[in-house]
């Protein structure tokens, strides 16, 4: 499989906002650009690339993916957060009104322990 995707607009709080992010995160009202490539077989494992750019606010994340197959579900991935105003969680649901400025660099493993790999017979 090979995707390529990419996604613009005039507002990229409105980008920000599509992919579930505007809990976390506030963005400018100024232009925006979503792109997501990923390379491999859905049985194996895909190399991801992203980048999510709104107003000053730059995200990119790199790695793979393991989907199906074995062993289980799994994600390595390195994640990059510049220029963030990030929002302050508050007590009682909604959205926060305070905010944070941040820069994020980190890298996650994560391996989906509810589906144990078949052992040998």
């Amino acid at each position: 499989m090979n995707l390529s995707a990419r996604l613009e607009g005039e507002d990229g709080a409105a980008l920000v906002e599509l992919i579930g992010l505007d809990r976390f995160v506030v963005a400018d009202k100024r232009p925006g650009r979503l792109t997501l490539t990923a390379k491999g077989p859905l049985d194996g494992e895909l190399a991801i690339d992203g980048q999510l750019a709104a107003g000053a606010l730059g995200i990119s994340t790199s790695g793979t993916m393991r989907l199906a197959g074995r062993p289980s579900p799994s994600a390595a991935l390195s994640l990059k957060v510049a220029n963030a105003n990030l929002r302050s969680p508050r007590a009682g649901g909604g959205r926060a009104s305070g905010r944070a400025a941040a820069r994020i660099r980190e890298r996650a493993a994560h391996i989906d322990r509810r589906h144990p790999a078949a052992s040998p017979t």
